[in-house]
């Protein structure tokens, strides 16, 4: 984007949009309709077009059983996200066990650290009128004052009404290992 007049005062430093041009962002996809597809976004620094951030996605897969992806790599120097250099991979399997019902389950890791960040599998309905998923999480983050939590997580959506959410920390600060 290229801003015509005015300042840029009211963006953060390292937005991209302090300055009249913003740095460039681009996206790929290659879609093979209900089989699934491949995607590529970045975003390039405008003044000498070292990649900020890269994101890779996938889906592939048949009616009852996917495999998604993503990885994500970004420089640590965006200074609007105040964080060092990430290098992440998400997986995310779901099965279609009938009745509208699916079991899904994901996984995060850091691939810098080694180690993982989070996981998470549940139960997923879906027909005419509502969505629900029931699912169990668990957050690897450790941080001085911050421990590693499990949660169960209630979603309700009907339709016609909007969504609720629930949300029960088990174990606060136990992982369970």
């Amino acid at each position: 984007s290229y801003r015509i007049g005015g300042n840029g005062a009211a963006w953060p430093e390292g937005s991209g949009l302090k300055n009249d041009l913003s740095d460039l962002v681009g996206r790929l996809a290659f879609d093979l309709g209900a089989r699934g597809g491949i995607s590529y976004r970045v975003r390039l620094d405008k003044d000498d077009l070292s990649v900020e951030r890269s994101e890779l996605g996938f889906d592939f897969g048949l009616a009852r059983l996917r495999l998604a992806g993503d990885y994500l790599r970004r420089a640590g120097r965006q200074a609007v996200e105040r964080l060092d250099d990430r290098e992440e991979l998400t997986l995310r399997l779901t099965a279609g066990l009938g009745g509208g019902v699916r079991l899904v389950g994901s996984m995060r890791r850091d691939l810098y650290a080694g180690r993982a960040v989070g996981q998470e599998i549940g139960l997923d309905y879906r027909d005419d009128c509502m969505t629900a998923r029931l699912s169990f999480s668990r957050d690897f983050t450790r941080d001085r004052d911050i421990r590693p939590t499990d949660s169960i997580f209630l979603r309700i959506g009907l339709d016609t009404l909007g969504s609720a959410f629930g949300r029960a920390a088990l174990g606060r600060g136990q992982t369970g290992r």
